[in-house]
């Protein structure tokens, strides 16, 4: 198999798991910088802290969780931790 055809089938079965996944990227809100959205309706997402919280990330829920991460890194993983439970 060449390369060019290796890449085709790799592109292919992405495409394919990613019909599955029930997480998408969606347009942020006023307040958050990124936003996922379940197909069942639920969400997550990471805003940014200002004043004496600049420099913090805030990850929130619609299940009403809300909690603060030291870098945006960390809210990142946590978003991540979030939208798998």
């Amino acid at each position: 198999m060449s390369v060019a055809a290796a890449k085709r089938q790799m592109r292919r079965a992405r495409w394919w798991a990613s019909l599955y996944d029930a997480w998408r990227t969606a347009p942020p809100k006023a307040d958050q910088i990124v936003r996922w959205e379940s197909i069942d309706g639920r969400w997550v997402s990471i805003g940014l802290g200002d004043g004496e919280r600049a420099g913090y990330g805030i990850v929130r829920s619609s299940s009403g969780a809300c909690e603060w991460v030291d870098s945006y890194e960390g809210a990142l993983a946590l978003a991540r931790q979030w939208r798998t439970l």
